[in-house]
């Protein structure tokens, strides 16, 4: 076995390499996950990979490791065999796998730390400085998360908290956990959906349903309806289910469901774990693209609204269009607000929160959630538009989220497009739905201009 010693800060800085070394740049691997020397060194050692000389951790902080081959040969093979691969050993994990220069070569040109004023010489941090650092500027720029609707200011948005008990909350991990749920695998996360699909390349539903809904599906709409509330009025006209499974740290990118495609309320019950939705709120009018000149006018922006957050609406889940497809005004965010989602709470997205303001999951590991009553807590003030200083903590998300989102489909051969009173994020007037779906159901948009 490899004796196990403590990382020093000394250790060599991994970097890679053009041509082909027997040193081998290792990621997603490393102590920082759970894999020991000898785990990684088995790793390369077993399937004919060749000898492993050495295996080195520079920080035990970062899930990365240099492996020193007995020849550039052996490091090719096992480049080639463990890059980009799920290993089995290591849990399923997929490595990156690259050539790296030889550690007693590099300089220290390049490395992160400061010069000693005693003798002059460069010492490296171990990387816990710059963690620490990143770290402190994720937190600062969080928008601070209010636990109850009312206090979000987003009208239309409304949170439900234990709005399934425990037993329930299993019951249906259980049923979407079945080997027999079809999965799509995404970039980060994985998607399943019953009733109508939704359909990604248009931002759609598809025309015929791809499975049937569960059968608790009806019990939570009723239990809506029963709220007595205007706007879950439709919820028993729900007929397409989107299950989303998030790990830790992965997100959802700023989007506005599409207004052509889906009904007036949009419903998320969140299982398993807890996060934080922010929201964004879309003004237009502020910006205009020149497609002849392929520039940008400002047309009597305020500089209060120039200093803001400028973004392009999307319309989907997590899908921008760039100002080149849209050809119109770019919408720029005028407001934020962020609300924290316990697990087993269903949050309402109805009115301006449904068709006004963007939604997303931001994409890190931890929350900043303000707590009421609580002593001994950071006093804060980011995403407050007041002086009032607010009592907050930071909340660590679980190793896993799944949230059901519960939407109408809007069939736009029978409904037209979208007349809504909200423009800024609506597709259209935008007119981008109707050129997706232009491209993928010709005879669908055709049967809209003929009824219009």
């Amino acid at each position: 076995r490899m004796e196990e010693v403590p990382c020093a800060a000394a250790l060599p800085v991994l970097r890679a390499s053009r041509a082909e070394t027997r040193w081998l740049f290792v990621a997603n691997a490393g102590p920082k996950l759970g894999d020991t020397r000898d785990d990684l060194a088995a790793v390369f050692a077993d399937f004919n990979f060749g000898d492993v000389v050495d295996v080195t951790v520079p920080d035990p902080d970062i899930a990365q490791c240099l492996v020193t081959m007995r020849s550039a040969e052996c490091a090719r093979v096992a480049r080639d065999a463990a890059h980009k691969q799920r290993c089995i050993a290591l849990g399923g994990r997929e490595l990156w796998v690259t050539f790296a220069a030889d550690p007693s070569a590099v300089g220290t040109s390049g490395r992160t730390g400061k010069r000693s004023k005693e003798n002059g010489l460069f010492v490296p941090d171990s990387g816990h400085d710059r963690i620490a650092a990143a770290l402190q500027k994720q937190t600062q720029e969080m928008c601070v998360a209010v636990t109850d609707s009312q206090d979000l200011g987003v009208k239309g948005a409304t949170l439900l908290r234990n709005f399934i008990t425990p037993e329930e909350e299993l019951e249906i991990l259980k049923y979407i956990d079945r080997p027999s749920v079809k999965w799509q695998t995404l970039a980060k996360r994985r998607v399943a959906h019953f009733g109508y699909a939704f359909d990604y390349g248009t931002r759609d539903a598809n025309d015929e349903a791809a499975c049937a809904l569960p059968p608790w599906v009806e019990t939570m709409m009723k239990r809506l309806v029963q709220a007595n509330r205007r706007e879950f009025s439709r919820a028993l006209f729900i007929d397409q289910l989107t299950v989303n499974e998030y790990p830790a740290g992965v997100g959802l990118a700023p989007h506005v469901d599409t207004h052509s495609a889906f009904g007036p309320g949009i419903f998320s019950l969140s299982l398993a774990g807890n996060c934080v939705m922010e929201f964004r709120k879309l003004e237009t009018g502020c910006l205009v693209v020149d497609l002849q000149g392929g520039g940008k006018k400002d047309h009597d922006v305020p500089q209060s609204s120039r200093d803001r957050i400028e973004s392009r609406p999307s319309t989907g889940e997590g899908r921008e269009e760039s100002d080149e497809v849209l050809g119109t005004a770019s919408p720029i965010v005028t407001s934020r607000a962020a609300i924290a989602l316990p697990k087993r709470s269903m949050l309402c997205l109805t009115e301006n929160a449904r068709y006004q303001w963007q939604h997303y999951i931001p994409h890190r590991k931890r929350d900043v959630v303000v707590v009421d009553g609580v002593e001994g807590l950071e006093e804060d003030t980011r995403g407050s538009d007041s002086s009032e200083k607010k009592k907050s903590e930071i909340v660590e998300r679980a190793p896993r989220r799944v949230s059901l989102t519960f939407r109408e489909r809007r069939d736009v051969a029978t409904c037209g497009p979208c007349q809504c009173v909200w423009p800024a994020g609506c597709d259209s007037r935008q007119g981008i739905a109707q050129r997706l779906k232009q491209r993928a159901r010709p005879g669908l948009v055709g049967a809209v201009r003929a009824k219009n």
